[in-house]
């Protein structure tokens, strides 16, 4: 569920439009060990700012249930009850340059304020092609992520352009320079009713 509004802010003799929308994205987290399931739901809520159509500044608030503290941490170091802060700059209509601040507001957790850092270039107007990195700070190792999505077509609308996306299909592989070279395979598939 996403909600958007519109303020408006006087700038000299013009006036100009920012965006702000609000977010909340459910997860419903599973595991199976032999015969016993377990299923939890956990959420992230933010708020999205879009001053002008270069640059998005956003927030975001994420509740992981304790069962499954470590399902999003070894991919993306965001703990349970914790801030991630990021900015998103487009310096033209295919490229996206983001940094990410994470787990602002925890000092005593695994992975406090790490800097993550992307770039995204859209190819022939349906191809996302992705790069990532960070330094784990407990570890100081060096974690590189590749990735490619194919884009549905309602990207060309403008109001799904810089909020909203999702890919249809998206591949990623992570890899993280421990000593051994740790390598994660992620697939995921868009279903949107």
């Amino acid at each position: 569920m996403a909600v958007t509004f519109s303020s408006l802010i006087p700038k000299r003799s013009c006036t100009c439009r920012a965006t702000v929308s609000l977010g909340v994205n459910g997860t419903l987290y599973h595991s199976r060990t032999g015969t016993e399931s377990t299923s939890k739901s956990g959420f992230s809520f933010g708020v999205l700012l879009n001053p002008n159509p270069r640059l998005n500044v956003g927030i975001v608030y994420h509740e992981i249930p304790d069962e499954f503290a470590d399902a999003r941490f070894p991919l993306e170091d965001i703990d349970t009850g914790t801030v991630t802060s990021g900015i998103s700059y487009y310096p033209d209509d295919r490229t996206v340059i983001s940094i990410d601040l994470r787990n602002l507001n925890k000092d005593d957790r695994r992975a406090s304020r790490e800097i993550h850092s992307g770039i995204e270039r859209i190819i022939a107007d349906r191809f996302a092609l992705r790069a990532g990195y960070f330094r784990k700070k407990e570890t100081d190792h060096d974690i590189y992520s590749l990735g490619v999505g194919i884009l549905p077509h309602w990207e060309r609308i403008t109001k799904f352009r810089n909020s909203m996306r999702s890919d249809l299909v998206t591949y990623t592989v992570v890899i993280d320079k421990n000593g051994d070279e740790c390598y994660w395979h992620l697939f995921s598939f868009l279903l949107r009713y």
